[in-house]
């Protein structure tokens, strides 16, 4: 199995069959076949097509060395791994199913990978499979899960896991089909199609995160459903608190109200544009977080520094971009356990909009001299609000909803999780 290094599109065509394919859409090659990805004009979507050759056409091309598997990799094989393939079914502007039935599905079917087939029939469907999933896979087996959706998703996945036994080993091949997409981005996973080049050619890698400490009565706010058309709200804990693994961001103020104000069925239509809606009516509002953040450097552990309130805007994260052209943080990268603060005092919303829209140009924020832009090993954020939704924090889009004058803290975690390994390709 190779790297996951990029084939150029560099125009080059290989003749297959009587037929021309362009070197830069083929998927995979072996011996008995080769698959590769399809644009449609007519039906502006993409669709994976698989032709069966003997290994002479092939085999012996060197423009094909990064796609061309001899074997599958452990964790597609059935003999070592459990694969399950997660459709949420309402992410994004809701095609899911269409990648799944034209890109994934074709590839398992192909390569005769059996999977269980799981689509998002309530908004506990994920998190009730991972609950079980210590359980109903063999604790020497890779689970394997492939997940077309967006950041939410994969983060109620991961936080959905029951603490397991014994050490296990979990995989997430995720399709991007959300409307927050930011892990994908930052690891160049730009598309489904993508994503879809890569399940069978990419070494698995350490899914760091951060770990996020909530306080007891902490209250999650659930998005709106076709049964519950105002949203609703939930404990986040129905027993002893336990950290929480943000995968791409955890944030309180400007960007936690957006992501929670924007979760309407209205605004979800719009795509990632619902975020820029939600953010401009916040300004409007043009209000202070009030609170302190309280945070340590890695290279210097002994000395706390302090970020008085109040804030404009206030955002940790790992990755580098939270959607294709915001660099939010440009030193970070995705998988290497780095976290970045990122905070704007409250200012006025001129200023606040000018510097948020500074990250669209190559993160030039960072250099403005009211921005704090700093690497952290951990933080705490102290919250002094009176009111409910000035006290909203985002974790990978998920809202929660603290208590006033209590704490949350953050910190950078390595790949386990609840006894978990955890792999992403």
């Amino acid at each position: 199995m190779s790297s996951g290094s990029k084939i150029p599109d560099n125009g080059d065509y290989i003749k297959i069959n009587d037929e021309n394919i362009k070197i830069f859409d083929i998927v995979l090659a072996s011996s008995s076949l080769v698959a590769w990805i399809d644009e449609s004009t007519e039906e502006q979507s993409e669709h994976l097509k698989v032709s069966y050759v003997d290994d002479s056409n092939i085999s012996k091309d060197p423009r094909l060395q990064t796609r061309f598997i001899e074997e599958l990799p452990d964790y597609l094989d059935p003999e070592k791994s459990s694969i399950s393939v997660i459709c949420s079914v309402t992410a994004g502007k809701r095609k899911s199913r269409q990648v799944f039935k034209n890109l994934v599905e074709p590839l398992l079917r192909s390569l005769n990978i059996p999977y269980n087939y799981i689509p998002t029939l309530s908004s506990s469907t994920i998190k009730d499979y991972a609950a079980e999933l210590h359980r109903n896979v063999e604790p020497e087996k890779i689970l394997t899960v492939i997940i077309l959706s967006g950041d939410t998703s994969i983060s109620e996945l991961v936080n959905g896991l029951s603490t397991a036994q014994d050490s296990r080993k979990l995989v997430l091949l995720p399709i991007p089909t959300g409307s927050g997409n930011a892990l994908m981005t930052s690891l160049g996973i730009t598309s489904p199609a993508v994503a879809v080049k890569s399940m069978v050619n990419t070494e698995p890698r350490p899914l760091k995160y951060m770990g996020v400490e909530f306080p007891q009565d902490s209250i999650e706010i659930l998005p709106p459903t076709d049964d519950t058309p105002e949203g609703a709200t939930a404990p986040v804990f129905t027993a002893k608190p336990q950290p929480i693994a943000a995968l791409v961001v955890a944030s309180w103020a400007l960007h936690a109200a957006l992501v929670g104000d924007s979760d309407s069925p209205e605004y979800r239509k719009l795509g990632n544009e619902r975020f820029q809606r939600a953010a401009q009516a916040n300004l409007e509002r043009n209000v202070p977080w009030n609170g302190s953040i309280k945070y340590h450097s890695p290279d210097n552990l002994e000395e706390v520094s302090v970020i008085e309130g109040p804030h404009s805007y206030v955002l940790a994260t790992s990755v580098s971009s939270l959607e294709p052209g915001f660099l939010i943080s440009p030193e970070g990268k995705p998988l290497s356990g780095r976290l970045f603060l990122i905070e704007i005092p409250y200012l006025e919303p001129n200023e606040v909009f000018r510097l948020v829209m500074l990250a669209y140009q190559n993160g030039r924020h960072v250099n403005e001299p009211t921005v704090v832009y700093k690497e952290i090993s951990d933080a705490v954020i102290a919250v002094e609000e009176d009111e409910d939704r000035m006290r909203r924090f985002c974790i990978d889009g998920r809202i929660i909803m603290v208590p006033n004058k209590s704490t949350v803290k953050l910190e950078s975690k390595e790949n386990i999780f609840r006894n978990w390994y955890l792999y992403i390709i």
